[in-house]
């Protein structure tokens, strides 16, 4: 034990560990978790250590010193586990344990990286896990003592992820008065919920906040929990994008997941009410891929696949390109990682200026070169239009 205490050491005095695992239960009944995950990184500039407890249906994170997570791996390693890894940027220590043999030590070559970003392995979420949050119990994500359920991780990540981006646009709204914010295609509303939660709870922002769905069963459900929860300017809807008629102008759309034009007539919509932004996850885009011609591009079109993911990367670029159009300022980025969930493309727009005609050229002549006519592009025309008749004007 003494070999497997100064290796220990020794990797907690070198600061070289990236990551240690504990796993195979050596005695089922001393130990309610089945795995350990222990990572360093880096908290107001002090080097701290994240205890990950892997349990049947949770995981539990817990912070702690350098010394207290030397100590606990030490503790554990034996009578807990059998077995362990210490993955660290010299070597890699696996660690076996038997009960009539002992503990037997393994080093071979490292097979981890350390990064000078190891501390952002620790992802700092802005709807932390402790703290219960009202909805996320309601909703069945966390217990009430504010712990996620294992199987409910993934849904957790992506509503922290989300709200990264609401954060971002938060910026680009208006500071002094309450926000409207339109969610369509809400769906079962995590998102919706975890929207108004943000502004109210973390920013303590006056906001209104409505979704829409076209299945009236779930929209009556939504109302009854948003009621329960207190929610008092949230407010669920039953409807069709494009019949849809709020009272004035709004601050924000969302549209997530909405099937292949649906988000069109969800950006359509958004331009209507003069959104100051736009956030916009596509899914399921047919549109474009039956107007591409193989005779066009015989090396791109003729795998379905190929092409298929073509088409999609096609539409959203010319999608984002319109919004240029009009003077919104967009780009297509990352919503989340792919281990979620394979719709991962989100175009972010926000209004900065009056209408660009560099931009309608491109958008034009991009449309001509493939071949294709978009939905977004035929339901802006009349926008494009004008345009291009006050061009013509200035000539």
């Amino acid at each position: 034990m003494d070999s497997l205490r100064d290796k220990v050491t020794q990797i907690f005095k070198s600061e070289s560990m990236i990551s240690a695992v504990l796993s195979d239960l050596s005695n089922k009944g001393l130990s309610t978790f089945v795995k350990l995950t222990v990572r360093p990184f880096t908290h107001k500039g002090e080097k701290v250590y994240q205890l990950e407890y892997d349990y049947e249906k949770k995981v539990l994170h817990k912070n702690v010193s350098v010394e207290e997570a030397q100590d606990r791996i030490l503790e554990l390693i034996g009578p807990y586990f059998k077995q362990a890894v210490l993955f660290t940027a010299d070597f890699d220590l696996q660690v076996l344990y038997h009960k009539k043999n002992g503990i037997k030590l393994i080093e071979g070559k490292p097979t981890k990286v350390k990064t000078d970003a190891q501390h952002n392995r620790v992802k700092q979420y802005i709807i932390k896990e402790g703290k219960p949050a009202d909805f996320l119990v309601a909703l069945g994500i966390m217990n009430a003592q504010g712990i996620v359920l294992k199987d409910k991780q993934h849904k957790f990540k992506q509503i922290n992820k989300f709200l990264e981006f609401i954060e971002d646009a938060a910026k680009h709204l208006p500071q002094a008065e309450a926000l409207k914010i339109l969610d369509f295609g809400c769906g079962k509303a995590y998102l919706t919920f975890a929207i108004y939660y943000y502004f109210t709870e973390v920013l303590h922002r006056p906001v209104k906040v409505i979704g829409l769905d076209l299945k009236t069963e779930v929209i009556l459900q939504l109302n009854q929990l948003k009621d329960k929860l207190g929610y008092v300017d949230l407010q669920f809807l039953a409807g069709d994008i494009r019949q849809f008629v709020p009272e004035g102008t709004i601050d924000l759309m969302i549209t997530l997941h909405a099937c292949d034009m649906a988000t069109d007539f969800a950006i359509e919509k958004a331009i209507d009410l003069e959104a100051k932004a736009i956030l916009s996850v596509p899914c399921c885009q047919h549109e474009l891929f039956a107007q591409l011609k193989k005779d066009q591009n015989p090396l791109l079109y003729k795998h379905g696949i190929i092409k298929e993911k073509f088409a999609a990367l096609l539409t959203d670029a010319l999608r984002a390109n319109a919004l240029e159009v009009l003077g919104y300022e967009s780009e297509v980025v990352e919503f989340i990682d792919m281990e979620h969930t394979p719709k991962n493309m989100l175009i972010r727009a926000y209004k900065k200026t009056g209408p660009k005609q560099e931009a309608l050229v491109r958008y034009r002549e991009a449309c001509t070169h493939y071949g294709v006519e978009p939905m977004l592009g035929k339901l802006l025309s009349k926008r494009f239009l004008t345009m291009s008749d006050m061009k013509k004007k200035e000539e």
